[in-house]
């Protein structure tokens, strides 16, 4: 069986938050609003006029910064003393996954409206839960995707630019996950078959970043809504949320996985990791020298990492990869990252190796 879920309403433009009332009224006339103090500062004026223009109630609520169980209770419990009907997130993909979380479990609609285009959280019917202490403790699954995704393109557009290359590194990882979902007959995030309109999408993602990409970053430093950064941010958010939930994702998530538990990596973003996750997949595909040169380049052009020492790892680099194979390497049709069947435990850590290699000599102007 072959199946295609995503959001019901994806609307994506320059000055949308200002508007949000008119938007949502027909969800419902009381709002919970959980948002980063960042948002509500830039953002929670314009939201409240709006939603008093048309009538609407409306509690705001500070995110505590982490995406665990103890902070969906908390907030389920103010919904329902607020007697909310709307579950609002506004901010980054970890407010997403919690405003999902907490809004599906109370039986509210659910709306998102993200901030930064840094991944794919806003189209998605799944959460990615942690400790208290950040390490991934599972995922929820839920029965429908949010009613409505919400993207100004203008708040995008004055958010700091590495979350918009974040973005870009999540989506490229799309189309190559995908890729090898559809070649190997993996099935999805919903256990289904990858269709051939979810890998068109996928693939759909990739091009737009191959002729946009370089330009929506410089839009976005500049802070201003261009085409480009307008087919860009659809390609983060939309094409890529659809992407990986209808195709499945690959070893590209395990190695950032990895590269997670190493003290050096933890600055950096989700989508920074995985880009050097691809790279690797692309390495351990052996997929043609056009291909890979292609991948190289425009990472290079928007300073995506294909290397790990763009990932703060310099020393001691073989013991450390080694320590941590035990998480990149999670062989098995149960896993939720799915393996090409030639990739074994070794063939992965001599990928993650050979890649950073081929990376430096490009970067260095030696291939």
């Amino acid at each position: 069986m072959r199946q295609i879920q995503t959001t019901p309403k994806y609307l994506q433009g320059p000055g949308l938050l200002k508007r949000i009332g008119e938007l949502v009224e027909n969800y419902g006339k009381r709002v919970f609003i959980l948002t980063g103090n960042t948002a509500l500062r830039e953002n929670g004026e314009d939201i409240k006029k709006s939603l008093k223009e048309r009538g609407i109630g409306f509690h705001f609520e500070v995110f505590n910064g982490e995406t665990t169980y103890k902070e969906v209770e908390r907030l389920k419990g103010i919904i329902a003393s607020e007697e909310s009907e709307v579950v609002i997130g506004l901010g980054g993909g970890k407010v997403m996954d919690t405003a999902k979380t907490a809004g599906f479990k109370s039986n509210c609609n659910v709306i998102m409206a993200p901030t930064i285009a840094c991944s794919d959280a806003p189209c998605s019917s799944v959460s990615v839960m942690y400790s208290e202490e950040g390490a991934v403790v599972g995922v929820e699954y839920f029965p429908r995707n949010p009613d409505i995704v919400i993207v100004d393109t203008e708040v995008i557009a004055k958010s700091p630019t590495k979350f918009l290359k974040a973005g870009i590194g999540d989506a490229l990882s799309t189309y190559f996950d995908a890729r090898i979902s559809y070649r190997n007959a993996y099935p999805n995030v919903f256990g289904t078959e990858v269709s051939t309109t979810a890998l068109g999408l996928a693939k759909l993602s990739y091009e737009i970043i191959l002729r946009d990409g370089l330009k929506a970053v410089m839009s976005n430093d500049m802070k201003i809504v261009s085409p480009e950064l307008e087919s860009v941010v659809e390609a983060c958010t939309y094409l890529s949320g659809v992407g990986f939930e209808n195709c499945g994702i690959s070893c590209s998530h395990s190695i950032q996985d990895a590269l997670t538990e190493i003290p050096e990596c933890h600055k950096f973003l989700h989508g920074e990791k995985v880009t050097f996750g691809t790279f690797c997949v692309l390495v351990m595909e052996r997929v043609s020298d056009d291909e890979l040169y292609e991948f190289m380049g425009l990472c290079a052009s928007m300073d995506l990492p294909i290397t790990l020492k763009q990932l703060g790892l310099v020393e001691d680099v073989k013991e450390k990869i080694e320590k941590v194979m035990d998480i990149a390497y999670q062989p098995g049709e149960e896993s939720v990252y799915h393996m090409p069947p030639y990739a074994t435990r070794d063939s992965v850590y001599a990928a993650i190796l050979l890649a950073d290699k081929l990376g430096t000599e490009f970067l260095n102007g030696n291939i």
